[in-house]
């Protein structure tokens, strides 16, 4: 889960809303992770 700064605090809430640049922020995050994440190699079984 990525948390983003919204609007006034405002959060889990119908009139909530965020900046373009903060959901840009928040989506560099979460695809850096899954990236990170994929070139790890599992170990080997024996």
């Amino acid at each position: 889960m990525v948390f983003i700064p919204c609007v006034n605090g405002l959060s889990h809430n119908e009139a909530e809303d965020a900046l373009p640049d903060d959901v840009t922020a928040g989506a560099n995050v979460l695809i850096n992770a899954v990236l990170a994440r994929a070139t790890v190699v599992a170990p080997a079984h024996a």
